[in-house]
Order: structure tokens, then C-alpha cells, then sequence
């Protein structure tokens, strides 16, 4: 008996989703159409442990435990979709597919490492019941497609699944383990235009639980799911969910048995940044994984940092969020506020101030120059990891915003990257 039982877990360029379900091939030939099936699964989910760390990046590890209870072998297809987009800048030819975000997970098999099979394609999934999968090349042919379509974005980026397939033989009333672990980015939606980048300020991290109920008696017989999170950022950090259990000031924990789990009981997790920071130059808010939403997000666990060939004559700027109200897939629209949001200090983290090792190693900043009203501002820091403040030269409206530019850094004793922790105001 030949069925595809697939484990999801989709991940976004910096905004990560995780799904888990089982399915059904229909066709025992090539990849063909692959159909929801959760009445007829022999295979139970015994167990499901979920660890994730939140800092600058996104740790998943998860284990999940199976028991084939049929007497009939089956041969099992363990897919790992990622949730991406893929680029389609235009050329000289037109429309030419461009690069995605890569799936760069490691994963397990009763103890021993295993590496995937091949790789498929998928357009972006409103519903787990029919997946068709596609060829690189079948794929490139929807690219070009969607980029007709969609000139307006600047290049056209596809939503797409990427599908890591690895074929494994399942036993009779045989139990398998599979490990899951991945490091990914923080998903975030910047809008750049000529003159401005607007923000909803949010890292998202999403986890679809739903797709559980595909298992036999649609259950998972044991699940636990423990977050970790910066402590100085938990008033930052939302999570749609009332049933954690919360067992420290940085980690909250879920358990369940015999759980049958919801689309509304997928979780979706959002670390706000109180503010923003913009610039001509968007090299030096959008270097590696150390983009500028690290600077505003309540913890000195996370940093933004840049390159000195980034600090040019250009000025950064920064103000309050204003968070939006908008749909998921709506264009940000950002508001003002309807009075003045006053400030008389700014107070910063320097450095990468995680811990000693990350401060050392990396640049800090030396000297800042603000503008205020059209007055200039010169603040001198120290080379410490400790909160700094300082007093505005005059009371300054962060609603609208102050410019402010990066004169000198502090040599990191390894590393060239220039750091900021925190910056805020009072």
C-alpha cells in the first residue's frame, strides 16, 4: 500500500508558519494531485513536542512520534513544505524568475540523519485538501505569469510553498520518530516607496495546529508546546492564545492529550516594535537578519546592525508606530496621531548587548547626531552595554519624528558589524 503521509512545516522568508498533516496519494505514479485523507489514516500521532526559542531569529525544534497501526506495510513520503516568496525582477528579456528563500532545515529519522529526496512546487495554499505539486521549470512557467499580473510591486514576489520530499518504508505496527529543527528569520512587512518606507512595525511567527486532525481518529494523543522569549521583551511579544501556561517570566507552556485541534487554535505570535526607523539608504536598515525592527523591539537580546560603508550623508529617521488597522494582504496604511507624542529624552542599548561575548566582538556606536526642529544635537556615548540617556535639546514631537546620523563606532574586537540594541525615548 503506497500512501504520503506529510509532515508541514512552512516557513516564510522572515516570517516563519509551521503546519503538520497527513495525506493521501491517490496515484501511485509520479507526484500527481495530493488529497486530504483523515478518515482512512492507520498511522496515529502519538506524541508531538514543539520548542521554540524567540530572539533574533526564530529556533523551532520539534519531535514528532508515529505508530503505523496496520498490519500492512506502507511506504511513506515525508514532505516539508516552506512557505516563500519568490522573486521576478524584470530583465532584459522581461520577466525572469529570480531568487526564493531557500529550505534549510535538518531532520531525523529514528535517530539517524536523513537528506531529502527532491524538491516541488506549490502556489500558495488557501486549503490542506488538494496540493499539486510542480517542477522547477513547471513552476518558473506560473512565475512569469503571476509577474504579468502584478507590475505594480517592484520586483513581483510570488507567495509559494517549497516542498523537501523524502520517501521512507513504514513498517506494520511500527513506531517511527521524526526530529525537526530550523533557524529562520522573523517575517516582517516593510513597504518601500520613493520617498518613505512604511511599516506595521510587527515580527510574525506563525504555527498551524490544525492539520493534526489528519491523523487517525483525528488526535494528537499528547502534545506539549513550549515558547522561550527575551524577558525585557514579553510586554512586546502577543500571543493568540489564553491556554499557556505561564512557568517563568521568559517561557510559557501548553499541554494537551487526545487533542483535536481548530483552525482557531493555530498559533500566531507578534513582536511589536514601538518604533521606526527609515532612511534613503536601505542597506542600513535591511543588513543579513539585523534589521532595524531589532533597535525598537524592547530587548537587548536583539540588535541592528549595519556596515560602515553604510553610514553615508543620508540621515536615518525615526518615529512612533501608530499601529494600523488592515487585512492580512491590504496595503499598509499608516496613521497619525491625533495629538503630539512629546519626548525631552532618548535612551539607548549600545552595542549588540546580548551578552559580553557579542558585545566585544562587535562595533558599537560612539557619536550621534540628532536633529530637532532643525537644531542640531551631538551625543557622545560610552562604551557600554548598560541603558544611556539623554536629554533632548529641546522637547521633540516622535509622532512626526527626528532625524538623527551615525558619526563614529567603537572597533568590535572580532566582528565589523556596527550594533545598536535598543533605542527610545521618554
Amino acid at each position: 500500500m503506497r500512501n504520503i503521509l506529510i509532515i508541514t512545516f512552512i516557513t516564510i522568508s522572515q516570517f516563519a508558519f509551521a503546519n503538520f498533516g497527513g495525506y493521501i496519494k491517490q496515484d501511485s505514479e509520479g507526484v500527481g494531485n495530493l488529497y486530504l485523507s483523515s478518515k482512512n489514516s492507520t498511522i496515529r500521532l502519538i506524541n508531538e513536542a514543539i520548542y521554540i526559542d524567540l530572539n533574533q531569529r526564530v529556533n523551532f525544534k520539534a519531535k514528532f512520534t508515529f505508530y503505523n497501526d496496520s498490519e500492512i506495510d506502507q511506504t511513506i513520503t515525508l514532505g516539508f513544505p516552506q512557505y516563500s516568496y519568490w522573486d521576478v525582477p524584470y530583465g532584459d528579456i522581461g520577466y525572469q524568475p529570480g531568487k526564493y528563500y531557500p529550505l534549510k532545515a535538518d531532520f531525523a529519522v529514528n535517530g539517524e540523519n536523513s537528506e531529502f529526496d527532491k524538491t516541488l512546487f506549490s502556489t500558495r495554499l488557501d486549503s490542506y485538501e488538494d496540493v499539486q505539486l510542480y517542477t522547477s521549470n513547471e513552476m518558473k512557467v506560473k512565475l512569469i505569469e503571476y509577474a504579468g499580473m502584478h507590475e505594480a510591486e517592484t520586483p513581483p514576489s510570488m507567495p509559494i510553498l517549497i516542498w523537501e520530499l523524502k520517501e521512507l518504508n513504514f513498517k506494520s505496527n511500527d513506531t517511527v520518530v521524526v526530529e525537526i529543527g530550523f533557524v529562520r528569520p522573523w517575517f516582517y512587512k516593510d513597504e518601500s516607496w520613493s520617498n518613505k518606507i512604511e511599516t506595521d512595525g510587527v515580527k510574525s511567527f506563525d504555527y498551524i495546529f490544525e492539520t493534526g486532525k489528519t491523523w487517525k481518529n483525528g488526535t494528537i494523543e499528547n502534545f506539549t508546546c513550549k515558547i522561550t522569549f527575551p524577558e525585557d521583551a514579553n510586554k512586546q511579544i502577543n500571543f493568540n492564545r489564553n491556554d499557556f501556561q505561564k512557568i517563568s517570566n521568559n517561557q510559557i507552556l501548553i499541554k494537551k492529550q487526545d487533542w483535536k485541534p481548530s483552525s482557531s487554535e493555530n498559533l500566531k505570535i507578534k513582536w511589536l516594535s514601538t518604533y521606526q526607523i527609515s532612511s534613503f539608504n536601505y542597506d542600513i536598515l535591511y543588513y543579513d537578519t539585523y534589521n532595524w525592527h531589532h533597535a525598537t523591539d524592547g530587548s537587548k537580546m536583539t540588535a541592528w546592525c549595519f556596515k560602515e560603508q553604510d553610514l553615508n550623508e543620508n540621515p536615518l529617521f525615526i518615529k512612533k508606530i501608530n499601529y494600523p488597522i488592515k487585512k492580512e494582504h491590504e496595503m499598509i496604511q499608516t496613521k497619525k496621531f491625533d495629538s503630539p507624542i512629546n519626548a525631552t529624552k532618548i535612551s539607548i542599548i549600545n552595542g549588540f548587548a546580548k551578552n559580553s561575548n557579542t558585545f566585544s566582538t562587535n562595533s558599537r556606536v560612539k557619536t550621534i547626531e540628532l536633529t530637532i526642529n532643525n537644531k542640531t544635537q551631538v551625543i557622545s556615548l560610552k562604551d557600554s552595554d548598560e541603558k544611556q540617556t539623554f536629554d533632548l535639546i529641546e522637547k521633540a514631537d516622535i509622532g512626526e519624528g527626528i532625524s538623527f546620523k551615525i558619526i563614529d563606532y567603537y572597533n568590535g574586537s572580532k566582528y565589523d558589524d556596527i550594533c545598536i540594541s535598543e533605542i527610545g525615548f521618554e
